[in-house]
C-alpha cells in the first residue's frame, strides 16, 4: 500500500497531532471572517465561558445588538492597538472590560489563574480563505486562539517538490498585507 504523500494529507496529520495531544479543536474554516480576520463565535463563546459578568454588562448596554457591536469594537481596537496588545491587554467596550485570552501563570498554586489559562480555545483550521478580494485564496493551516489568528501555515512536502523555500514564495508573492490576516501587527503573529 502506497503512502500519501499529499498536502492534504499533511494537513490532516498535522490537525489530528495538534486535537489528539495539543489540546486543540478543530474548526471549519467557513466559520472565518475574512474582513475581520477572526472567528466571531469562538471570541463570543470564550468571552460568554470566561467572563459571564463582563457579558451580562454588555447585554444590558448593547441589548440586541451586542454580538455585532462587540465584534465591531473589537475589529476596531485589533486594527488600531495590534493583535499582539489586544492579546495581552484586552479591551474595554462601553466601560466592560474584556479579556481575550489568559496567559499561563508562574505557577499553578493559583487555581483561579490556572483555570482561567486553561479556558483557552485553541482551534486549528484548515484552507482558510482569507481575501476578500480573492475569495478562491486560502491558507493551508490556520491556529487560532480564543478565535483571533496567531499562526498561519503554508505546508510544503519535499516529497512532491516543494521545501521551506517554496513557502516563503508563496508568503512574499501570493500573500496581500492588504488582507487582514497578514497586515502587519493587525494579523497573525507568526507566518
Amino acid at each position: 500500500m502506497a503512502i500519501d504523500t499529499s498536502e492534504k494529507a499533511f494537513e490532516t496529520a498535522i490537525e489530528y497531532s495538534l486535537i489528539s495531544q495539543g489540546g486543540y479543536e478543530s474548526c471549519v474554516s467557513t466559520a472565518f471572517d475574512a474582513t475581520l480576520a477572526i472567528t466571531p463565535d469562538i471570541v463570543l463563546r470564550f468571552i460568554q465561558d470566561t467572563q459571564p459578568k463582563a457579558w451580562e454588562s454588555l447585554c444590558k448596554r448593547h441589548g440586541d445588538r451586542v454580538r455585532d457591536n462587540f465584534i465591531k469594537r473589537l475589529a476596531t481596537e485589533l486594527k488600531n492597538r495590534g493583535t499582539l496588545d489586544v492579546l495581552r491587554h484586552g479591551i474595554k467596550d462601553l466601560g466592560v472590560e474584556v479579556s481575550l485570552c489568559y496567559f499561563k501563570p508562574a505557577s499553578e498554586m493559583n487555581k483561579t489563574l490556572t483555570a482561567r489559562y486553561e479556558a483557552n480555545i485553541l482551534t486549528v483550521m484548515r484552507q482558510v480563505h482569507h481575501s476578500v478580494s480573492r475569495p478562491k485564496d486560502s491558507v493551508d493551516t490556520v491556529l487560532l486562539l480564543n478565535g483571533i489568528p496567531i499562526v498561519t501555515l503554508e505546508l510544503k512536502n519535499p516529497i512532491t517538490g516543494q521545501t521551506y523555500q517554496n513557502a516563503i514564495y508563496q508568503y512574499q508573492n501570493d500573500r496581500s498585507n492588504k488582507d487582514t490576516l497578514f497586515m502587519f501587527k493587525r494579523g497573525a503573529l507568526v507566518h
